[in-house]
Formats: C-alpha cells, structure tokens, sequence
C-alpha cells in the first residue's frame, strides 16, 4: 500500500511534460538551424507586446504591491503556514539567505551598475532631466531601485502565499494550480491544469534560460578581462556545461544540503563586495547620491513605476526599461512563488511578506546605491568614460572596467566572477526543482520529485541559454521575457482573485 501511495506522489505529470519539451526541443532546434531568423521574430514580438500590454502589465504590477503588503497589515498577517503548532524548518538567517539567493539571479549582479548608466546618459522624457545632470543621476539610481526591489518581490510573495496556505493550511498539493481544485469541476479542473503546467514550464524554461544567458555573457566578460580567454561562443558553452553540472548537483543533495550552502557563500560575497567599495571607493559621493536617489524612490514611486511615452513619439524607454523588467518578473512568479512556499512553514503570513518583500528589497537597495553611486561617480568626475565602454563592449563589461579604478582589480574580478557563477547556480537550482514539482502530480509539501525531471529540465535550461546569446545576445534574451510574461500575468490575476474573494472562507476556521 505504501508503495504504491509512494507511486502515485511521484507520478509524472505527462500531459504538461510532452508539450512543454516538444515547445522547448523547437525553441532549441530553430537556435540551431536559423540563429538569425529567431532573433528578428523574438524583437519583433516584442515591440508588439510593449505597444498593446504595456500599460497593463506596469498598472497590475503597482496593485500586486499594494495588496500583498495590505495583507500583512489585517488580521489574516497572523495566520501560521502549517497551523498554531507548526515549526519552522529552517533558521531566519537560513531563510533569508537562501529565499534571496534562490530569487536574485542575475538580476541585480548584471543592471546594477550598467543600467543606472543608460538612465544617466539617456534619461526619458518622464524624468525630466537633461542627460548627465545631477536630476538624470538621482532619477538613474531611484529608477534602478524600483526596477529591482519590492515590484518582483511582491509577485512571488503573492503567488507563494497563495499555494503555501492552501499546502500547509488545507492539505492541498503542492502545485502553481491547487487553487482551481474545487471551484472547477474535476474533469474541467484536470484540463486546465494541465494546460497552466505545460504553459508555466515553458514560461519558466525560457526565462531561466534568459537568466542564464545573461550571466554567461557577464562570466565570459570577466574572464576575457583577465586575459584567461576571449569571450566567444566556445567559452560560453564551457561555462554553460561547468555551471550546468554545479547546479545539477546541487539540485540533487537538496534545500539542507546544496542550496542552503551556496547561498550562503552567495551572500558572504555580496556583502565583502559592498564593503570594499565603501571602503575603498568615492564613499561620501556613494552616500550621499544613495540617500537623495532612495528619497526619490520613496516619493515619486508610483508616478516612475509607471512611466509611459505618453506624446513622446519614438521613445522606446518604457519599452526597453519599466515593461521588459515588469513582464520578466511574471514570468518568474509562479514558480518562485512555490519555491518560496516550501522554504515557509512555521511562519506567519505577515513574516512570509515582510521577509520575502522588504528584506530583500533593503538588500537590493544598497546593493544599487554602492554600485550605481561608483558607476556615476567615475562617469561625472571624468575618471573612466562609462558609458562610452558600455556602448563598445557591451553592459556585461562594465563593472570590470569599475575594479580597474580600486585596489585589487584582478581579485576583484575574480570574485565577482564567483558570485555571478553560485548566483546562478543557486536560482537554477531553486527553479530545476519547483520545475520538477509542475512536471509531477500529487506531491505534498514533505515529497521531492523524480531526479530524473530535475535532470531534464536542467539539460534543458542550460541549452536554450546557449541558443539565446548565440542568437541575439543580450537583444533575444531581453525580448523572450517580455512575450512570455502574458500568460503567467494572466495566472497572478487568478492567484488575486482567489486571494481576495475567498479570503474569508479560507481563513474562517482560524479565528
């Protein structure tokens, strides 16, 4: 009996696999065969997405924000993941460490110097500020916060928060789609299941896939840098299969075992990094350019969270900035949603929001006022011309010309280099396993999923990001998150739905 309940939680998920590796095999084979026709088609769709669901996609970000913080402050922020008697499995600091590293990626490693550049140098006509001036610095680094903190971080609590109550509190499976079980009738609920699996894996594969190619572009960068090798389409496939085989092996040993100890040499490094810069770099001007740029952050966050081109004909900063960013973050939601989730139990709902939504937005924060502050600071005293390197050698290069400027540059460098790889290593950890989990039917919060769907998706992952810098670079990788944000902001606006009408009746018995 036992064995075949064992059977049964780990079966696989067919009708969501087959679909989502058949979409994944093509993306694969058409990189292989037409590396230029699957850049043009990627831009081209973007352009049409930007123009017809960007508006939407900056205003239902705002209200995300808005109702998952709200949350915190009712009554329902005191309800337990797991009940009254639920324990915590793991520490606060654990937890901190390893919800960042498993949601941070590359994000904020690879924009966090280069994007507050292209704001300084070309800021859109919203900001009103002349290039290179003082306002153009204080709205670059302001803008840049916005992009990288409480918006994403709102999307994934949002979503965890609605499969972990449902798993911990009312015994649900631990799926994106528990929350349809019972409002839909069971075959209509099987269906449609099926189909958000098979599009949330393809969503997810993809933009795992972007995440990836980013950060082999910023690997391969440094190394060139240090005169190791020159960053081409041979380098990037062997850092590709070195940090495929880390993440995999990882995956495999667990949340206890790999992923909480690479997260915290993550960690460790992130913050040596932050204090040598401080120490070493244009302290003051950091300071004090962080301070105004954060006051802006909190006074003007609505009005340049969304930033339009509103009479401005030809700009493509909305485009290019706010809409891509906000579209790349519902592709993530689901899935770092249920990732969130199993790393929760014994914790409050309004622990689970302020840790996963403040906590790392601070992080964030000051992580982009040391960088962004050194970038802007070398630009406006005229020590190294930013963003004249940016533009001939591409965004993934500028914080190695920034270590050229402190003590240790080549340390540096490779240090960096180590935080950019456990970085990934750690988010594709985190998602090769809640992938897994969408693949399969019937797991409970305490269950794990085949190794053989982690090894699958993994393979897959680090294929297609391959194919994504080799196509397009930096363009195709930017492109594919904006297209692949609209169904998985279609499956938030369920999540809200479910959050705010049933709320009463899921949480009746608690009180």
């Amino acid at each position: 009996m036992k064995a075949m309940q064992q059977q049964q939680k780990t079966e696989v998920r067919w009708g969501a696999l087959v679909p989502a590796c058949a979409i994944t095999t093509g993306f694969i084979a058409l990189g292989f065969t037409s590396e230029e026709t699957l850049g043009d088609s990627l831009r081209t769709a973007l352009e049409w997405v930007s123009s017809y669901f960007g508006a939407f996609f900056l205003l239902f970000s705002l209200l995300i924000i808005l109702v998952t913080l709200g949350i915190s402050f009712t009554r329902f922020g005191d309800i337990r993941l797991g009940g009254e008697n639920a324990r915590p499995d793991f520490s606060r600091t654990t937890w901190f460490v390893v919800a960042l590293n498993g949601c941070i990626g590359t994000g904020i490693l690879f924009w966090a110097m280069g994007e507050p550049i292209f704001h300084f140098a070309m800021p859109p006509a919203g900001a009103q500020a002349a290039p290179f001036s003082r306002e153009a610095a204080i709205f670059a680094v302001s803008q840049t916060m916005i992009h990288w903190t409480v918006g994403q971080y709102a999307m994934y609590s949002l979503s965890g928060l609605v499969i972990g109550i449902l798993a911990y509190n009312f015994g649900r499976h631990l799926s994106i789609t528990s929350f349809l079980n019972g409002l839909l009738p069971p075959k209509l609920y099987r269906f449609v299941a099926t189909i958000i699996h098979a599009t949330s894996l393809c969503c997810i594969a993809g933009a795992v896939s972007c995440s990836l190619g980013v950060g082999l572009l910023q690997i391969a960068s440094g190394l060139e840098h240090l005169e190791l090798f020159n960053s081409s389409a041979s380098s990037w496939l062997l850092i590709d299969l070195v940090l495929g085989g880390v993440f995999l092996t990882s995956s495999l040993l667990g949340i206890h075992r790999g992923l909480s100890w690479i997260s915290r040499i993550c960690t460790a490094i992130f913050i040596f990094l932050m204090l040598w810069v401080l120490a070493l770099g244009p302290t003051r001007f950091i300071a004090d350019l962080g301070v105004s740029s954060f006051g802006m952050f909190l006074n003007d966050f609505i009005e340049h969270s969304l930033i339009l081109p509103v009479m401005v004909p030809g700009e493509t900063w909305s485009r290019d900035w706010n809409i891509q960013f906000t579209a790349s973050f519902f592709v993530y939601a689901p899935v770092l949603g249920l990732f969130l989730a199993r790393l929760a139990r014994g914790r409050t709902v309004r622990e689970f929001i302020w840790m996963n939504i403040v906590a790392p937005s601070a992080f964030c924060i000051l992580w982009i006022a040391v960088w962004a502050g050194m970038a802007i600071e070398t630009q406006w005293s005229g020590t190294l011309d930013i963003w004249a390197y940016v533009n001939e050698h591409g965004m993934e290069s500028t914080i190695f010309s920034l270590f050229t400027l402190l003590p240790g540059s080549r340390f540096l460098t490779i240090i960096f280099c180590c935080a950019v790889f456990f970085s990934l290593a750690t988010m594709c950890d985190a998602i090769t396993g809640t992938m897994a989990i969408c693949s399969s039917k019937n797991l409970s919060v305490d269950d794990h999923p085949p190794r053989s769907l982690k090894i699958f998706w993994g393979c897959a992952i680090t294929t297609s990001a391959y194919i994504l810098i080799v196509s397009g670079g930096i363009v195709s990788v930017r492109s594919l998150f904006s297209i692949i944000g609209i169904p998985t902001a279609t499956l938030l606006m369920l999540y809200m739905w479910f959050l705010l009408t049933r709320s009463t009746r899921l949480f009746a018995r608690h009180f």
